[in-house]
């Protein structure tokens, strides 16, 4: 019982500094990809992509467990993606004849939902890590 009623308390007093701050978040990324075309290559064979811009928008809730830490969920809808050029080769006869160029545009639309664990130096600064 007595064990109990230390949780419970412990419980409480937790709960007596507990806040919970919503907000919202946008911004900017420049995204780069790396692609790997096939798992079964011996050689490193990676496509290099050229960055993208895109913004991105979302909200988060922290949620104070002390008054010096906190966590922090967030709810973000973005763009990821890249260009790259690929040339086109054919087969004729007994010879690889270049057929041209390719343009390749990649854009994935995610929602990412990333959870930081907050340490307060001061009151308005803090360090993080994503868990």
């Amino acid at each position: 019982m007595k064990k109990i009623s230390l949780l419970l308390l412990m419980a409480v007093s937790s709960l007596s500094f507990a806040q919970t701050h919503f907000g919202v978040k946008a911004g900017y990324i420049n995204s780069s990809l790396k692609w790997k075309s096939s798992p079964d290559t011996f050689w490193e064979d990676f496509s290099d992509f050229d960055s993208k811009s895109y913004f991105y928008v979302g909200g988060f809730a922290e949620y104070f467990l002390t008054h010096k830490f906190a966590l922090q969920g967030e709810l973000i809808y973005t763009e990821l993606g890249g260009k790259t050029a690929v040339d086109l080769y054919d087969f004729i006869g007994n010879e690889i004849i270049q057929g041209g160029t390719m343009e390749l545009k990649y854009k994935y639309s995610q929602i990412q939902v990333p959870i930081s664990a907050k340490y307060y130096i001061i009151d308005q600064f803090s360090v993080f890590r994503r868990i």
